[in-house]
């Protein structure tokens, strides 16, 4: 048992029908009506529910309706198809936007932070330089002082010599 060709076509295998929306080719027990958006229950392979069905005001109504809307069916799609595909494009513009500016957050926190702890290493040394720098003023001090203490006379002079070897004799 086989649908008859106002609603299918076993060689191309398309529904031939603008009203339906699928069938049931194994068992022919239901027929969805994609104006009504509603499936209807059937004997095998029978029509006459989807006769009774598209005899109904509602069912013409909507099919008006639909087919009055679809009068640039075409102009319609490839125009949802560009937006859809922008929409994507953006999307996919966007996330790589976040990574690249969280990739750029994270590179600065880092720089900050390694610039932190070079600042501290510096401190540091200054900190170590400058008592270093006291401890040498100290020294230098304690030598200036030295210097200004009267010396013994350790030299003999000439006069000394001669008369050390005067006495001697």
């Amino acid at each position: 048992m086989h649908w008859s060709m106002e609603v299918y076509d076993y060689e191309r295998r398309t529904i031939t029908d603008t009203a339906v929306g699928g069938i049931d080719l194994r068992k022919g027990c239901w027929i969805h009506c994609k104006w009504c958006n509603s499936t209807l229950q059937t004997t095998a392979f029978s029509l006459k529910s989807w006769e009774m069905h598209q005899t109904r005001k509602t069912h013409l109504l909507r099919g008006q309706r639909l087919l009055g809307e679809c009068s640039q069916p075409q102009f319609e799609i490839e125009s949802l198809m560009l937006v859809r595909r922008d929409l994507h494009l953006n999307k996919q513009h966007q996330a790589r936007y976040e990574r690249d500016v969280t990739n750029v957050i994270n590179a600065m926190t880092s720089l900050v932070s390694d610039q932190h702890k070079d600042l501290d290493t510096l401190q540091l040394q200054v900190h170590d330089m400058t008592r270093e720098v006291a401890g040498l003023k100290k020294q230098v001090e304690g030598l200036r002082h030295k210097k200004q203490k009267p010396k013994p006379r350790r030299t003999m002079t000439e006069m000394d010599i001669f008369e050390k070897r005067f006495r001697l004799t």
